[in-house]
């Protein structure tokens, strides 16, 4: 009998071990564990790969052992600098850059430099590193990749762009997300264990907490193509116009697409009052639960996005239709911490003056934010995103005020003032939608996924309204219970 096709075969058969496997799919950004029958955070040894997937890997095996090879061979820095096309200096401050970039990537062995000494020169050699790492922080990674098994066909289908892992935080998002999302993926657990395909997805937050964001990074972990509905095609003046356009978007929508509705409060909302424009609306729902058991069979994932779950009326939340409730929760304060880091180093240029400022700083890490994340309670994922703007902004503005680069530092002063900036920004009507969101999720069934961003949140909200003489009160709601 055969022994089944599992990492530990497939290592054993190129003539290399698991870790070496490992980084050479991160070196080239490839995601190994959807190549696996059962997809898990941890790519062990026991998991068995699809027959296909793993013959794609064993062609790759000179390859493989030739990366494998380059990364244990001890090289000089007159080699590496001969390869990157750079002279020592430049060597260095990219080596410096790099070993921050590369505990990003996954590597569990750091450099060694032999002998180890303070001063780098050309004669010093590293033991431990890949020449095409290297190369790929220079010039710039490949598109991840990964395959989706489509089982009809066996076979193997390649997905662009799949950075849903690489996401800043959020796991228990993304865990929660994959599991409801396996029946899509693997296909065979329909079959087998005969589960139905999920209906719509409702993802619920307060703005500015990046719903649409995750709605299209689902769509790239499906391998599904993104279609966002306009809002526009709502306001049509004709009787049953609204309707029509409708119609037409989900019969004329492809296989494979995920379907989005943004504010879909505004549609489905509780059926509360019987004006002219709640009964067009009345409609246009029916409609789309009457499509959505279509659109399942034709692979079309429907989400819609709110700001108050509890406005969405109660029959669109009925199972096999919107069932699948995703609280989008704000950043916690060590996400907070990576997505300022990560901000403030993407899309710059290689001679930004900003890299010479951030080293000069000593920023090198997200571990320098932390301690001020601590003080940026209940900033949304936009917010986040204004304070690095502003931050950015003064430090150019010192930049062209011609002041001597080494004394244009990030400092305790300079941030602390701009996240009193951000923070203004921050007002009642905003703390009244995190209050209902609050309560929204603590009444959710299975809400004990999130009870730690919940205990975190209602400690930020304790914080924002305790001295206010008169908190915002959300409407229709109680007060979080801080005491609780």
């Amino acid at each position: 009998m055969d022994r089944k096709n599992t990492v530990a075969k497939l290592v054993e058969e190129i003539g290399v071990n698991r870790p070496d496997l490992m980084r050479y799919g991160l070196c080239n950004n490839i995601d190994l564990k959807s190549f696996c029958k059962k997809q898990q955070e941890y790519f062990g040894s026991y998991l068995e790969l699809y027959d296909e997937g793993y013959e794609l890997l064993l062609e790759k095996t000179e390859e493989i052992v030739k990366f494998r090879n380059d990364y244990f061979k001890i090289k000089s820095v007159k080699e590496l600098c001969e390869r990157l096309g750079m002279n020592l200096k430049e060597f260095v401050n990219f080596y410096n850059q790099y070993r921050e970039t590369i505990s990003n990537h996954g590597y569990t062995l750091d450099p060694i430099f032999k002998p180890t000494i303070k001063k780098i020169d050309e004669k010093t050699t590293i033991e431990y590193i890949s020449s095409f790492l290297l190369e790929n922080l220079k010039n710039g990674f490949p598109k991840k990749i990964g395959y989706h098994h489509d089982n009809s066909i066996n076979k193997l289908d390649k997905i662009s762009d799949y950075e849903f892992n690489n996401i800043i935080g959020y796991d228990d998002f993304k865990a929660t997300v994959q599991d409801l999302l396996n029946p899509i993926i693997d296909s065979k657990s329909l079959d087998i264990w005969g589960l139905r395909r999920p209906g719509g997805i409702l993802l619920f937050g307060p703005p500015g907490c990046g719903k649409t964001f995750w709605a299209e990074q689902i769509a790239l972990y499906l391998n599904f193509q993104f279609m966002e509905v306009p809002r526009s095609l709502f306001a049509s003046s004709l009787v049953d116009g609204a309707v029509k356009n409708l119609k037409e978007i989900l019969d004329s929508v492809e296989p494979k697409t995920v379907l989005f509705f943004d504010e879909f409060d505004s549609v489905a909302e509780t059926r509360s009052n019987s004006t002219s424009g709640s009964k067009e609306n009345i409609k246009i729902v029916n409609t789309l639960l009457q499509e959505i058991p279509k659109l399942i069979k034709k692979e079309v994932v429907i989400i819609a996005a709110t700001n108050y779950l509890s406005r969405i009326d109660s029959a669109v939340i009925r199972p096999g239709r919107f069932d699948l409730k995703i609280p989008i929760f704000p950043p916690n304060q060590e996400e907070r911490a990576e997505i300022i880091y990560y901000k403030l180093k993407s899309n710059l240029n290689s001679k930004s003056p900003l890299f010479e400022i951030l080293k000069n700083s000593s920023v090198k890490s997200s571990n320098f934010f932390r301690k001020y994340a601590a003080n940026m309670q209940l900033f949304s994922s936009s917010l986040l995103e204004d304070f690095v703007d502003t931050l950015k902004r003064s430090l150019k503005y010192s930049y062209d005020s011609d002041l001597e680069i080494s004394k244009i530092i990030i400092d305790n002063d300079r941030v602390t003032d701009i996240i009193e900036k951000t923070k203004a920004k921050l007002v009642s009507q905003d703390l009244e939608f995190l209050a209902n969101f609050y309560l929204e999720v603590e009444a959710l069934s299975g809400s004990s996924v999130y009870q730690n961003r919940l205990e975190e949140l209602k400690s930020d909200l304790t914080g924002s309204f305790k001295g206010q003489t008169d908190p915002p009160k959300p409407i229709g709601y109680r007060m979080p219970n801080t005491k609780k």
